[in-house]
């Protein structure tokens, strides 16, 4: 049982089309999944009109038999019983978060541990405590691992259980080391005890007006949307940001369905200029608190996202930003060319 706006609600796993036992390959994918089902349960009721915010107060009691006129809805404890019978944590990693799930799932009793780590430190670095964590942060500094910001904010790290080099690689060992302290190739910052990631140094980009952009940062926040599937930025060495968008389709014909918005084909659907004009404004939102330079000025909606098969993911389901820009080359320059690109 969840509460939400003063409303109590009780869902199953199989309402929001989850398996007992899923395979995780991304957990905060997955999270973002089971969060997406719920609310989309929850806005769906006809009581529910508005719902300001989600109760920080856990409530849960297992699976229950009571009767409530917004009974569409189910018990998620039983979703973190079925996902391995966790007593204590919930350990989360191999993506950014984004703080509303954090929130969502904490709100529900479920104790997220989202933390960083890499394989050549045994995992952890750093992690949420049960309390006392910091939003916007990866958690605080393991107990005897050190944590120092190198340059290019790169993130340090010392102890150990960090790896004392590459099996018979003695050049890469050599290059993934400086004065003792392992490179993680990650830029971040410490705040107190607490780090913060912000991206991979690699997939940073600088624009043409030498504005630093870290696109996993957008992409992250935006990618929280319920009508946005997938995202990659674009903006390296361009005069402004732009995006390349799958959008969960089946949210979109639901939108169409509710606006009389009348289509043949999907890829009508996605040029659509109401249907722009909607995403537009979901994005400005998503962004409004960040700074100018790193919004979103023009974006461009696809019928297939990105996957491992085409070569535009990694087996962790991270972006291969250079794959994607060489397959969607034609469509990014479009989106600079103001004599070919249609500006709603």
């Amino acid at each position: 049982m969840v509460q939400l706006g003063g409303y109590a609600f009780y869902l199953s796993p199989q309402e929001i089309g989850l398996g007992a036992r899923e395979s995780v390959a991304d957990v905060a994918r997955v999270l973002s999944g089971y969060c997406d089902g719920v609310m989309a349960r929850v806005f769906a009721h006809e009581h529910v009109v508005q719902l300001a915010q989600w109760a920080t107060v856990p409530i849960i009691n297992g699976l229950s038999d009571f009767s409530h006129p917004c009974q569409a809805l189910a018990d998620l404890y039983t979703i973190w019983e079925q996902a391995g019978k966790l007593e204590y944590i919930f350990p989360t990693a191999g993506a950014a978060m984004e703080e509303q799930l954090i929130v969502f799932f904490r709100s529900l009793g479920i104790p997220i541990v989202y933390g960083y780590g890499l394989t050549e430190t045994m995992a952890t670095v750093s992690c949420f405590n049960y309390s006392g964590y910091k939003f916007g942060s990866v958690g605080e500094v393991m107990p005897d691992v050190k944590v120092k910001i190198g340059d290019d904010n790169e993130i340090l790290v010392k102890g150990k259980t960090v790896t004392s080099g590459y099996y018979k690689k003695p050049e890469a060992t050599k290059d993934a080391f400086i004065d003792g302290w392992f490179r993680t190739g990650d830029a971040g910052k410490l705040d107190g005890n607490h780090l913060i990631l912000i991206d991979r140094i690699k997939d940073l980009f600088k624009t043409s007006n030498g504005k630093y952009i870290a696109p996993q940062q957008i992409e992250t926040r935006l990618g929280a949307d319920p009508y946005i599937d997938q995202i990659a930025v674009i903006g390296n060495e361009r005069n402004f940001v732009t995006a390349i968008i799958a959008p969960s389709l089946e949210r979109l014909k639901a939108f169409a369905k509710k606006n009389n918005i009348a289509y043949e084909r999907i890829e009508d659907l996605l040029e659509n200029e109401q249907v722009y004009r909607f995403y537009e404004g979901r994005i400005a939102e998503g962004q409004k608190d960040m700074a100018k330079f790193e919004q979103i000025k023009k974006f461009k909606l696809i019928k297939k996202g990105f996957s491992i098969e085409s070569g535009e993911q990694t087996s962790t389901l991270k972006l291969r930003r250079a794959v994607i820009q060489h397959n969607y080359k034609a469509l990014i320059d479009s989106m600079y060319d103001n004599s070919s690109i249609k500006m709603y």
